[in-house]
C-alpha cells in the first residue's frame, strides 16, 4: 500500500505532475502522471491504496498543488 504512494510521491518530487486521479468505483481506479516531454505513467490503484492515494491527491489540492 505504501509502496505505491511512495512510488507517486517519489515522481512528483522528480517533475512530473498530476494529469488525472480517475475512479471507476470504490475499489478499483487509477492515477495519471505526466512529465514535461509529456511521458506518461499510469498507476493502477485498488482498495485502501486508491482510498490513501486520494487523500493524498485532495491534500495537495487544499495545499494549492498545480495540476496540468
Amino acid at each position: 500500500m505504501e509502496n505505491k504512494l511512495d512510488y507517486i510521491k517519489y515522481h512528483l518530487d522528480n517533475g512530473y505532475k498530476i494529469e488525472k486521479l480517475k475512479r471507476k468505483n470504490r475499489h478499483i481506479g487509477k492515477i495519471i502522471l505526466s512529465s514535461e516531454g509529456r511521458q506518461k505513467k499510469i498507476i493502477a490503484l485498488f482498495g485502501e491504496e486508491l482510498n490513501k492515494t486520494a487523500q493524498f491527491y485532495f491534500e495537495l489540492l487544499d495545499k494549492g498543488y498545480y495540476l496540468l
